[in-house]
């Protein structure tokens, strides 16, 4: 062969990656093509033609199927390679934390700045050892659409993990390969086991969640444009009819949980306490009001507010409100009433909620104002109740609201008028939307931490 024509093909088959395996093909098929073009050439300098279907066939042997091939064991050995730095990440990232946890404690004592300085300690060594174990959350979730991928690169949905169960679903990870991002996935708990008529029930509530939290239009006859907000989690689809029942897809936010950064940090800073409370506020005006709907959350909780890790407190969507399993209609004619239902978890049910009485949005006003307390203070101002809830707890906690007075001693003086309506045991005292957040804009232009 003339000088020049292998070295292009060996240069050619040195790429690596799928895409480029493919190119290799196409430009090793146009190589051959021209020499094929051109005649054979012999070792002794003479040219042989070839007939049109031997050109063709050299062509397709001597260019695509390599190119295929290569593009096939670059991709096979390029995922086996991401799994290896993607478990050798895991494994250095699991060490750090082995030894944050085992670090020893150095400074001891008694005096107040000294606890404070160890308290400080504490908090920033549980903010490093929550965003490793983030990290290494997300490796291992990488790892598994990896792993899943070399095996059947053709799913379109992959099932990643659990990431969690309530009263009524089941909420899971999945990586959507179509769009090549992670989505959550909503079902319904032991669909197949339950009766008939708890099916259509459920079944009911979550088309209710979906419709609530969903602007995707599907047609004229079936519309789900209802309720959009940047401080509320967005519906990707839901479909009511699927062999384990009805489920929704929805937006995946890689972040922690309001819950847990309490935990890690106690008493929130005031400024970002009240700016978590103000999202909060925008998201359940607009479902109050705005929307098509007007709903009532009525589950408004720590566990239920997630804060998005790719975002901070000066992004007006840094709080996003998920979970819309217990939403109520506040037009009375959309629903009917069942006296002694409870919805929602218990330590943040209004009083009228306890005594079963139709749900306004005053009841979303006074969770708010718990979790409010609760962050600026670290605890609630009333003991906490189980999970379950009996009719012994709830006359407890109904006698704590109308006997014990909350102790507002820790909140902030120009805080504490506001909190205190919206934590008034009477639901016509609380305050709306406006009159909270006009505190709460005029709070953080104080020139306060």
């Amino acid at each position: 062969m003339k000088p020049g024509r292998i070295s292009v093909v060996q240069r050619l088959q040195n790429l690596s990656s799928v895409k480029s395996g493919l190119l290799t093909g196409g430009a090793m098929a146009l190589t051959t093509g021209v020499m094929t073009k051109c005649g054979l050439d012999l070792p002794d300098g003479s040219v042989v033609e070839l007939s049109f279907l031997t050109k063709s066939f050299v062509v397709i042997i001597g260019g695509f199927i390599p190119g295929v091939i290569i593009g096939f064991l670059s991709n096979a050995f390029g995922r086996r390679s991401t799994q290896t730095q993607l478990k050798a990440e895991i494994g250095r990232q699991q060490t750090e934390i082995g030894k944050l946890k085992q670090k020893p404690q150095v400074m001891r004592g008694t005096s107040f700045k000294v606890q404070a300085v160890e308290e400080k300690a504490k908090q920033l060594e549980k903010e490093k050892v929550f965003a490793m174990e983030a990290k290494i959350q997300r490796l291992e979730d990488e790892l598994m659409v990896n792993q899943e991928l070399a095996l059947d690169p053709a799913q379109k949905f992959i099932r990643v993990r659990e990431l969690g169960r309530g009263g009524m679903g089941v909420v899971g990870l999945v990586w959507n390969t179509e769009e090549e991002r992670f989505e959550v996935v909503k079902t319904i708990k032991d669909y197949e086991n339950l009766p008939q008529a708890r099916r259509e029930e459920l079944r009911s509530r979550f088309s209710q969640e979906a419709k609530a939290m969903s602007d995707a239009k599907k047609s004229d006859q079936d519309s789900m444009t209802m309720f959009t907000h940047p401080n509320v989690v967005e519906i990707y689809d839901f479909k009511e009819d699927t062999d384990i029942g009805p489920v929704i897809w929805m937006e995946y936010i890689d972040g922690r949980l309001l819950r847990e950064n309490m935990h890690i940090k106690g008493k929130l800073p005031a400024k970002e306490a009240v700016v978590i409370a103000g999202q909060i506020l925008d998201a359940l005006k607009s479902a109050h009001q705005d929307s098509e709907l007007q709903f009532i959350h009525r589950d408004i909780s720590p566990e239920n507010i997630i804060l998005d890790g790719k975002r901070s407190a000066k992004d007006n969507d840094w709080v996003k409100l998920i979970d819309f399993g217990s939403v109520k209609l506040s037009r009375e004619s959309d629903f009917e009433t069942r006296i002694n239902e409870v919805s929602g978890k218990p330590d943040y049910l209004a009083p009228e909620q306890l005594m079963g009485f139709a749900p306004t949005y005053k009841i979303d006003i006074w969770a708010l104002g718990l979790i409010l307390y609760e962050m600026l203070t670290g605890k609630l101002p009333f003991p906490p109740l189980e999970e379950e809830i009996s009719e012994a707890r709830v006359y407890s906690r109904l006698d704590a609201i109308k006997n014990h007075p909350i102790d507002f001693t820790q909140i902030r003086n120009y805080l504490k008028p506001i909190l205190k309506r919206m934590l008034d045991r009477d639901k016509d005292k609380r305050p709306n939307h406006d009159e909270i957040r006009a505190v709460f804009d005029a709070f953080l232009k104080l020139k306060i931490k």
